[in-house]
């Protein structure tokens, strides 16, 4: 059934640059002779270093192992095993180039075509971005006849790679080790992913303890058996974890990625597998691999994050914000995305902090001036009908400096004296400098106090945020939403901000608000409780009378 999956025109697994049909296809079924033959002290050598070899790989010594494969193919070049393993050595060392050309090179000169090299091929084949010459390969290894056990996992595990459930299916229940006990959590992870439901069960029941594989197994053996769909990206039963990738060897440092590896689509496949891993609870040090990410399936990848219903709300805001540092999307764009379980529009921007931003000149006569009024601002106690004055006369001989009016404004406002004029000001200012953050936080705050909620809310959805702005200004504008919020007993927007809070600097005003945030939390938990303590006492009331 799977011979007829070959695609007779897809690139030749030898790297040729021919088509299959045109160069290996007969060799398939038509094998040469055997190679010559070598003295029995030949062969036993061979195969000594290939054991010392493979104990080596084994321990993860890569370095050690690659000399004595390449020992024991100089003696007995015509045995696929050690060139198998040694080009899986190079492949773990990194050297990817180097294992595609020791693989092919063998199976062009070799007179049978061994299914484990094959499959191996289809797997550097993989992580070279090349899927169609993978899965060409991956199909020839699978029609062979002559399949060892160690050959037909490799061959599962590719086709789990290269999503080809249909056929891991067909394959695990038609190879010749199909009834082995290494093959049942392939056969039930197949049998789930084509919907049969009542096999996959059967299989993963059978999976052993100590399978590398038996805690997912557990896992989905649970789910089966409740019903239950899989939590993954596709909506799938993912049979890859990210250890799988072997992305640890393929790293230049445990930090950054080697601009090679970042141009690969496979690189998004291991962040699809620590998405969908549980056991990694931080998920978001897997997006950042996708900021440098060149390959066009990334953005993609993404977006479909960013639109979909898989993971946290937090999550899809993660991602949407590396889509705009990518370039991917523009700041000022509207994509639908979800949140609380409901789609919405959400405007998505970007905007640089420059703590040497001006939002107006000041003139220079004038500079020292303003300083003493601003430090004098921030004094234990200050005289704020005294700082007004100051303002006033500041504006009298500067009428242009906007933010002294924003400062003129706070400072009546903080003074006590019951007036329109603070709000008159940054309504004015709101509409005259929409870039300046610190007008729309004050106003926001006022119609706040005032409890005129729906007016506020509509301040927030029409801000056209600027491409760049001083850091204060930000914060300023976060803790007054912040703050925004807490008075509707929004608490889960409430806790956003002062997550966004924590990327700024210790301030009083950011620990006033997480402090009043955990007491409004705490005395609302007290009332729940009282409430529900209360509606049981009457339930209970009630019944008594009933008997009675």
């Amino acid at each position: 059934m799977l011979k007829n999956k070959i695609d007779p025109y897809a690139p030749c697994y030898c790297g040729s640059g021919k088509k299959y049909r045109f160069c290996c296809q007969h060799r398939i079924f038509e094998p040469s002779a055997t190679g010559p033959s070598i003295s029995e002290s030949q062969y036993k050598k061979a195969e000594k270093y290939h054991y010392q070899g493979y104990r080596l790989m084994g321990e993860r010594k890569f370095e050690e192992a690659i000399p004595l494969f390449k020992k024991s193919i100089e003696l007995n070049p015509d045995i696929p095993n050690p060139v198998n393993n040694l080009a899986l050595c190079c492949f773990m060392l990194g050297n990817l180039d180097e294992a595609l050309k020791i693989q092919r090179d063998f199976l062009k000169k070799s007179c049978f075509l061994p299914a484990f090299g094959l499959a191996n091929l289809s797997l550097f084949l993989y992580f070279n971005d090349e899927d169609a010459a993978a899965a060409n390969a991956l199909y020839i290894a699978a029609s062979q006849d002559d399949i060892s056990l160690e050959a037909a996992l490799k061959i599962c595990e590719m086709f789990a790679r290269l999503h080809l459930y249909q056929d891991l299916f067909e394959f695990a229940f038609s190879n010749p080790h199909a009834d082995a006990s290494e093959m049942t959590f392939w056969a039930g992870c197949a049998a789930a992913n084509v919907g049969d439901t009542g096999l996959a069960i059967e299989y993963l029941r059978w999976v052993n303890s100590d399978d590398p594989k038996f805690e997912l197994a557990e896992r989905y053996l649970e789910l089966l058996e409740k019903g239950a769909r899989p939590v993954s990206f596709r909506g799938d039963w993912p049979m890859l974890v990210s250890s799988d990738f072997y992305l640890e060897r393929l790293l230049k440092d445990d930090k950054t990625l080697s601009n090679p590896v970042l141009k690969h689509r496979w690189v998004i496949d291991f962040v699809e597998s620590v998405l969908n891993d549980p056991n990694h609870k931080d998920k978001k040090p897997a997006l950042d691999v996708l900021k440098d990410n060149l390959h066009p399936e990334a953005a993609a990848f993404l977006k479909k994050l960013v639109s979909g219903s898989f993971g946290s709300d937090e999550l899809r805001q993660y991602a949407s914000v590396i889509l705009l540092e990518r370039g991917d999307i523009k700041s000022g764009e509207v994509i639908e995305m979800q949140h609380k379980g409901r789609k919405s529009s959400q405007l998505l921007f970007t905007i640089e902090l420059d703590p040497e931003h001006k939002f107006c000149p000041l003139p220079e006569d004038f500079a020292e001036e303003y300083e003493k009024i601003v430090f004098s601002s921030h004094e234990e106690n200050p005289d704020w009908e005294k700082i007004a004055g100051r303002y006033r006369e500041m504006l009298f001989k500067c009428p242009d400096f906007f933010p002294a009016e924003y400062n003129l404004a706070v400072a009546i406002y903080n003074s006590g004296v019951k007036s329109d004029e603070p709000e008159k000001i940054v309504r004015r200012l709101v509409q005259e400098h929409p870039e300046y953050l610190f007008a729309h936080a004050m106003l926001l705050d006022i119609l706040g106090c005032q409890e005129h909620y729906e007016e506020g809310m509509q301040l927030i959805k029409t801000l056209k945020m600027p491409e760049k702005t001083h850091p204060d200004a930000m914060k300023q504008w976060f803790l007054s939403q912040g703050r925004f919020y807490l008075r509707q007993r929004k608490f889960d927007e409430t806790k956003s901000f002062l997550k966004a809070l924590e990327n700024f600097p210790d301030d009083p005003e950011i620990d006033k608000l997480k402090k009043t945030y955990e007491e409004c939390r705490t005395l609302e938990k007290t009332f729940k409780k009282l409430s529900d303590m209360f509606q049981k006492r009457g339930k209970k009331g009630l019944s008594r009378k009933r008997r009675k």
